[in-house]
């Protein structure tokens, strides 16, 4: 198992949290009941918290209709929006900060077509899937991602291409090499993960 801390980019302790995920969730909705109710009459939207509930739920506001949200949902989805921000800031991290020689040998700069592709399969990729994988910077330019417990597997990105490989719980091997897409990369990581499950 790799460690995140192998290299020498150090990744923040603490992650803000964050509520953004419940907030947008919470404008679209007022926003659609808007254009859907009112006919395009303006919507005024906001996000509390409701202190004097004891289950601490969220009521989204709009124009003077309430939903609550349960406090678990809020937490579910405040976790998916960290994995995201913490796998993203890492990407742009590496894109921003590694040079020539980064781990003080003859490393490569992050490949900016590579960092692109990592960060759209982030994008576009269910956060489940990355609750138990980190990323690294590779020496050759691309970038790695990789399990944080005890599972083998890897998925590297380049330019052109992904590779990915993992061996599971019970033997079952799986590799494969592909021209990269969002798709093929979110299949790999699915079958990956489902080998872990297994």
């Amino acid at each position: 198992m790799m460690n995140e801390n192998d290299y020498r980019i150090i990744e923040p302790r603490n992650i803000p949290t964050s509520n953004h995920g419940v907030h947008d969730w919470a404008l679209r909705f007022c926003v659609i009941s808007s254009i859907a109710f009112s006919f395009g009459n303006a919507a005024n939207a906001e996000t509390i918290l409701d202190n004097d509930s004891p289950s601490g739920i969220y009521v989204p506001v709009c124009d003077g209709g309430s939903i609550s949200i349960p406090k678990t949902l809020v937490t579910e989805l405040n976790i998916n929006a960290e994995i995201k921000e913490r796998l993203i800031s890492r990407l742009i991290e590496f894109k921003n900060e590694l040079q020539q020689g980064w781990n003080g040998h003859d490393e490569l700069p992050m490949e900016e077509l590579s960092v692109s592709n990592a960060l759209a399969a982030v994008e576009d990729t269910a956060s489940e899937e990355f609750s138990k994988w980190t990323v690294f910077p590779s020496p050759n330019g691309t970038i790695l991602f990789s399990p944080t417990d005890d599972f083998i597997a890897g998925i590297s990105i380049g330019n052109e291409e992904f590779s990915y490989a993992a061996l599971g719980n019970q033997g079952q091997e799986i590799k494969g090499k592909e021209v990269f897409s969002v798709k093929s990369f979110k299949l790999a990581i699915r079958l990956i993960n489902s080998l872990n499950e297994a």
